[in-house]
Order: structure tokens, then C-alpha cells, then sequence
């Protein structure tokens, strides 16, 4: 089953990116957002109960190697400081999936 990892499922372009894959409506697809936002995260576990929402900071190594391991894809959107970036990036590279 394909899994898809994104990265800023609730900005302007992680929602984008969220809409189009919603739209292609395979049941097959599992799709995995982490948010920082307690709230954004309750709204969108609400809204798409298919969606597996993880509502946890970017910080959290061990989460995004986790999910990054089981993903076929992953869209980074996020708006991140260079320390941030760093911590997404070298969790992805740890997994090989920065391509």
C-alpha cells in the first residue's frame, strides 16, 4: 500500500499539496501529516478521518525517521528555520528518502 508522508499539511502550500492528494481518492493510499498546531492537528483528524495525523514539533527525530521509513513519498512544505531544516533533512537522509 502506497504511503505518502507531507511535511506542512496546514500552510498554504502543504494545504494545497493535501487537497490534490485527498482528490485522488484511492482508499489504498495512506497519507501521513505531522502538525505543530494542537488545534489545526484536532481539525483535520476531524475533517479527514482517513488521514493519520501525528500532532507533534518537526523536532522529534525519532518520528519523522519512523514515518520517513515507511513512506513511499515524502513533500517537505514546511517553512522552517536553518535548525529545523536540518533536523527534517537528516532524519530523511538517515531513511534515504532525500532524493
Amino acid at each position: 500500500m502506497p504511503h505518502i508522508l507531507l511535511l506542512g499539511a496546514t500552510g498554504y502550500i502543504g494545504g494545497s499539496v493535501l487537497d490534490r492528494l485527498l482528490k485522488i481518492q484511492k482508499p489504498d493510499i495512506t497519507i501521513s501529516v505531522i502538525v505543530r498546531d494542537s488545534d489545526k492537528a484536532k481539525k483535520l483528524a476531524t475533517t479527514f478521518p482517513g488521514l493519520d495525523v501525528h500532532n507533534k514539533p518537526y523536532e522529534d527525530h525519532q518520528l519523522l525517521v519512523d514515518l520517513a521509513s515507511r513512506a513511499d513519498v515524502v513533500f517537505n512544505c514546511v517553512k522552517i528555520s536553518t535548525s529545523l531544516y536540518h533536523n527534517i533533512i537528516s532524519s530523511l537522509n538517515i531513511t534515504g528518502q532525500c532524493r
